[in-house]
């Protein structure tokens, strides 16, 4: 029977022991909660690991998308910042996406409406592809009303040169003049 230890020497490191000697080291990076006191085979030891790793990011995606909408990009951070495998990664990403629950449309859609109150199209759209989201549709979904709309509620805030202030916001030159002249 096989069975388990962490290494003295490195924490990422796992011993495999069989009758008190050492017959190999595991690497395993994420974090083991609950582990069976013996394994019959190595391969058995092998798939048990598998499926411990696939189950526990998908306690941890479960547990992030609850709390909030993460892009298939983000949540792939996520993962792999708590140390899950690549692989392991893109199965659960492609699992969630054939359930349901994540869209990268619509959260991209959303998080468009979201930005428009305050910034325009140059700046959202360097912020989709920071994220690793698609920026194409940005234009479509910002309209030149919807900039000049949060413009004239931005004016009243911004000091000193309102003009520069919100070019770095990212809105178009030629709604930034054409609300000054309004004002």
């Amino acid at each position: 029977m096989l069975s388990l230890n962490r290494s003295a020497l490195d924490p990422d490191l796992w011993e495999v022991v069989e009758g008190g000697a050492i017959i190999s080291e595991i690497p395993i990076l994420f974090k083991i909660y609950k582990m069976p006191r013996s394994f019959p085979s190595l391969e058995s030891l092998q798939e048990w690991l598998k499926k411990e790793e696939k189950r526990l990011a998908k306690q941890v995606a479960c547990r992030l998308l609850m709390a909030r909408g993460y892009s298939t990009t983000g949540l792939k951070q996520k993962l792999e910042r708590k140390r899950f495998s690549d692989a392991v990664c893109d199965i659960l990403i492609e699992e969630l996406k054939e359930l349901g629950y994540l869209k990268d449309d619509e959260f991209t859609e959303r998080l468009i409406l979201k930005e428009a109150l305050a910034y325009g199209p140059r700046y959202i759209e360097m912020k989709l592809r920071s994220r690793g989201l698609s920026a194409h549709s940005v234009r479509q979904k910002v309209s030149p009303a919807m900039q000049i709309e949060a413009i004239r509620r931005l004016l009243p805030k911004l000091r000193g040169n309102p003009a520069a202030a919100l070019q770095r916001r990212g809105f178009d030159l030629d709604l930034i003049r054409a609300a000054l002249k309004n004002t």
